[in-house]
């Protein structure tokens, strides 16, 4: 617990992009423009149970096209 390490790869470019404090969010990235759009839903509890903590994944190539935001939780009554 006393060692430091970075979750975030050195590198040019390399950042975090986004933050949840939900148990099982659920990720909405689009992509594309005009009629080119593409949407995917990307569960990332799913992502990252296969995580060991050294090798992480990339979720998507980033482009300028690119948006991406959290699933909003409908309130449970």
């Amino acid at each position: 617990m006393h060692t430091k390490f970075f979750f975030i790869k050195d590198g040019e470019g390399n950042r975090l992009e986004t933050v949840t404090t939900d148990e099982e969010p659920i990720l909405i990235v689009q992509s594309g423009r005009g009629t080119q759009i593409r949407k995917a839903k990307l569960k990332i509890i799913k992502i990252a149970e296969v995580m060991d903590g050294s090798r992480w994944c990339k979720l998507a190539d980033y482009n300028k096209s690119m948006v991406m935001e959290w699933e909003e939780k409908k309130a449970k009554r």
